[in-house]
């Protein structure tokens, strides 16, 4: 690499950066550069230093003190519009700084089957740098994809993503919801709402409990830590700029049937002081899952059944199984859906 009193093409203020052929003696002093630390600790070896992704050198050339410098702005296509690199007369100054992604070559005194140790990180350093690697990561995520969805779409399941397809039997893996469970996340989220609102205005406006203690402290405790749980792993991707996914919602599938869970407990069980503890690690011997009540027994039989019925519906395009176009345009409920091998 070598910089010299010329201007570069798109930064007339700057010199031009470009290469020589290794042994070419007449520009030797333009080839060489001053590696520079940013923030380097005087009292450490500089190879000691330079071992992580959020270390930053400068390149300084050692005739003319300018550094490498960079921005984003392509070259034209006898460039192969890549990104411009010239030299900044301020050394110091915004652009000039870079990381070491790769090392390429070894020395010819290195032993070719010797590999090297990992060097010793502290936590902190460890966590700096995986963030910093994952930013960058999202960072180019940002622009559109085929398969990404609008948060706001997924609990009601609008559209999925294709995985696999093979047009030999009509295969395909494709990313269908549960719509049973799903919707009934999404009206148990409702219900829980609605119930812990209007227990609440009761309660605390009115001075008339229409819970007792012990089944509001059953219900809205562990009701709520679902809900709070799920709106935390759901929310945030309302405000990421980058690409998102169905996939990503979830983890708040997860706790969304937990919440389930609570508000059909709420509906079938009518006393709570049975789950009342003992003491930390007992609870009472008559203790039941499913309470006696037919009705208990027929409302959780249903559910169950129900969510059965559609994984089995849906589960060809989970485990990538042969089918037929009008199958396949029959699992189509929703106008958004696009499955594959429909036409």
């Amino acid at each position: 690499m070598r910089t010299h009193d010329v201007a570069s093409p798109l930064t007339t203020t700057n010199m031009e950066f470009t290469t020589v052929e290794e042994n070419d003696q007449k520009v030797y002093p333009d080839t060489i550069f001053i590696l520079r630390i940013n923030n380097a600790r005087d009292s450490e070896d500089m190879r000691s230093q330079l071992r992580t992704l959020n270390k930053h050198i400068r390149l300084t050339s050692k005739k003319f003190g300018v550094s490498a410098y960079t921005f984003n702005k392509n070259l034209p296509d006898w460039g192969f519009y890549d990104q411009e690199i010239n030299g900044k007369k301020d050394s110091e100054g915004e652009g000039t700084l870079w990381t070491v992604n790769n090392v390429f070559g070894r020395k010819v005194e290195e032993n070719a089957n010797e590999k090297a140790q990992p060097p010793s990180m502290c936590f902190i350093s460890k966590f700096l740098e995986l963030r910093s690697t994952v930013s960058d990561y999202i960072d180019k995520q940002s622009k559109s994809k085929k398969d990404q969805s609008y948060p706001g779409a997924w609990p009601l399941y609008k559209s999925g993503i294709s995985y696999w397809t093979k047009a030999e039997g009509l295969k395909q893996i494709h990313f269908v919801a549960n719509i049973f469970g799903w919707y009934s996340i999404v009206a148990a989220v409702l219900a829980f709402n609605c119930v812990y609102l209007v227990a609440a205005f009761f309660k605390y406006r009115r001075n008339t409990p229409i819970v007792n203690d012990v089944t509001e402290r059953h219900l809205f405790r562990s009701g709520l830590f679902m809900q709070v749980l799920y709106l935390f792993h759901y929310v945030p991707f309302f405000f990421l700029t980058r690409a998102v996914y169905i996939h990503e919602y979830l983890p708040s599938v997860v706790f969304g049937y937990m919440l389930l869970g609570a508000v059909i407990q709420f509906a079938i069980v009518q006393d709570y002081t049975r789950f009342v503890l003992l003491d930390p690690f007992n609870v009472k011997s008559d203790t039941q899952i499913i309470p006696n009540g037919s009705k208990a027994k027929v409302f959780v039989a249903a559910v169950a059944v129900l969510q059965f019925l559609c994984f089995a519906y849906w589960s060809p395009f989970v485990y990538g199984c042969a089918m037929t176009k009008d199958s396949i345009s029959a699992k189509e409920w929703n106008s958004n859906w696009h499955f594959s091998f429909t036409k």
